[in-house]
């Protein structure tokens, strides 16, 4: 075991170096996306470890950025996925485009994130029941939450709370929390459309 003393000036290029690789990793998987999918917003970053199947069905607005470890699939053949600009996608999220998703501007999934658009009812050996979901502008979708398949919409500026289980449509505005996730209040207007500068 290194000496406190030594430990920090040792590592320190390891960790340079490792920064280093990160950043050459997601320059080379930003550019494979790039070609891959259908649609590619200028500003747009993917870093690398992040993984999208079936590309060709994924449009990206300007700005956005999909981090290390969030993953893009689907229950068989997947439906088309949307993003606005400047969308935010974390480490751990876990989009499902088995039914359309489309994403709006500004919107925020932190880590952990689920959100399904297929059901299997209760047998899960079934053949996926699709359903499609708008997510809206300025969403701050909170850590560990899960949005089922029978949530179809959720409305401009809602916050979901971290570790909310979402099984029903979320109005404009409400911020909700819980299992399943109730209604907690309603924001203002003007609080709608600035989620980033509120929080």
């Amino acid at each position: 075991m290194l000496p406190p003393r030594l430990g920090g000036p040792i590592l320190a290029p390891l960790r340079i170096l490792r920064a280093f690789g990160r950043r050459i990793g997601s320059i080379l998987t930003t550019l494979a996306y790039r070609f891959s999918c259908n649609s590619f917003g200028s500003g747009t970053r993917i870093q690398f470890g992040a993984y999208i199947r079936e590309p060709i069905r994924i449009n990206f607005g300007e700005n956005c950025l999909v981090s290390s470890g969030a993953d893009f699939t689907a229950d068989g053949t997947g439906r088309a996925l949307f993003f606005g600009n400047n969308v935010q996608v974390n480490s751990g999220v876990h989009l499902d485009h088995s039914g359309m998703l489309s994403i709006g501007n500004h919107t925020l999934i932190s880590e952990g994130a689920l959100i399904y658009t297929h059901d299997h009812g209760l047998d899960p050996r079934s053949s996926p029941t699709l359903c499609d979901k708008t997510i809206g502008e300025n969403v701050w979708i909170g850590a560990r939450s899960i949005i089922m398949a029978s949530c179809t919409e959720i409305g401009k500026g809602a916050v979901i709370a971290a570790g909310s289980v979402v099984t029903r449509n979320i109005p404009a505005g409400a911020v909700v929390a819980g299992i399943p996730a109730k209604i907690l209040y309603i924001r203002s207007e003007r609080a709608k459309n600035h989620l980033t500068k509120e929080i």
